[in-house]
């Protein structure tokens, strides 16, 4: 008799841990699906999220295009005398130009009001600061420093660029 109660409290026992095991497993389960479920929800969050400011990209970007685009022919030089004048090391702008900045023809300095120090995108070719002005008989140009003289030459002329005048440059980054 005492044997069979034994048995029977060792089946109670056997069955309670694995009633207790399964709980907890589908507990477990449960937890895990609804943290699956909140992440895929914030994933669609931030999707949307992402969307809604592509879009406003695209928005501004006509909006840009269509009132502030200029088309510009660039070319490359060098900071060498024979591709500037004889005090290369300062431009019109009073600086000393760098790799990445751009002097720019005096009809964008003046009608277009692209002055010292602001910031031009181009399209294809990226952002540079405006370091210095070309000759006057220059038209809708834009020269890029360049490093070496290879480099410029290897740039040549490009032909009908979207050019933009970047008034607010902090609020892009």
């Amino acid at each position: 008799m005492k044997a069979n109660k034994i048995i029977t409290l060792c089946i109670w026992v056997f069955l309670f841990g694995m009633i207790s095991h399964y709980l907890i497993i589908r507990n477990e389960r449960k937890i895990s699906i609804k943290l699956i479920r909140s992440q895929e929800s914030d994933i669609n969050e931030k999707d949307d999220a992402i969307s809604g400011l592509k879009k406003e990209v695209h928005r501004l970007q006509r909006i840009v295009d269509e009132t502030s685009k200029v088309t510009v022919i660039a070319t490359a030089y060098n900071k060498v005398p024979e591709q500037t004048n004889e005090d290369f090391e300062n431009t019109a702008c009073m600086v000393n130009p760098n790799v990445g900045s751009i002097a720019v023809s005096q009809d964008l300095f003046y009608q277009y009001n692209w002055s010292c120090g602001k910031r031009v995108f181009i399209k294809g070719l990226g952002i540079f600061t405006i370091k210095d002005v070309m000759h006057y008989r220059k038209r809708k140009q834009i020269d890029i420093v360049m490093s070496t003289k290879k480099k410029a030459d290897d740039f040549g002329r490009m032909l009908n660029l979207s050019a933009v005048l970047l008034t607010n440059y902090e609020d892009i980054l």
